[in-house]
C-alpha cells in the first residue's frame, strides 16, 4: 500500500489528480495539504474540502502557505474559472481543515507503523 499526503492548489486539475489518486487500490491517501496556487490559499483550502466532499472521501486537510516562499506567484484563475474549480458551483463543505499549519515542523501526518 502507497500512503501519500498530496500537496495541493485544487484547481481542475488538481482535483483530477486527487480524485485519481482516491481512486488507485494500492494507494491511501492519509491528508491533503493546500497552498495558494491559481486561487488564494482560503479558496484553494475550500476547494480541497468541496472535492471531497463530492467523492465522499474523509480526508484531513492541513492549510499550508498563502504564498510562494521566494517569489510571490500571481493569480491566474482564468482557466480554472473564478472559483479555482471551473465555476462548478459545487455546494461550500460544512467541513473545515485542521487547526495546524501544514508546514509545522510538529504536524506529523504519517506514523512509521
Amino acid at each position: 500500500m502507497n500512503r501519500v499526503v498530496i500537496d495541493t492548489d485544487p484547481g481542475v486539475d488538481d482535483a483530477h489528480a486527487i480524485l485519481l489518486a482516491l481512486a488507485h487500490p494500492a494507494t491511501k491517501v492519509e491528508a491533503l495539504t493546500t497552498v495558494a496556487g491559481n486561487v488564494p490559499l482560503e479558496r484553494t483550502t475550500a476547494n480541497a474540502l468541496a472535492v471531497l466532499d463530492v467523492l465522499g472521501a474523509h480526508v484531513p486537510v492541513f492549510p499550508g502557505c498563502e504564498d510562494a516562499l521566494v517569489i510571490p506567484t500571481p493569480r491566474r484563475a482564468i482557466s480554472h474559472g473564478t472559483d479555482g474549480l471551473g465555476d462548478s458551483g459545487y455546494a461550500p463543505s460544512s467541513r473545515r481543515a485542521m487547526a495546524k499549519h501544514a508546514g509545522r515542523r510538529n504536524n506529523i501526518l504519517l506514523s512509521s507503523a
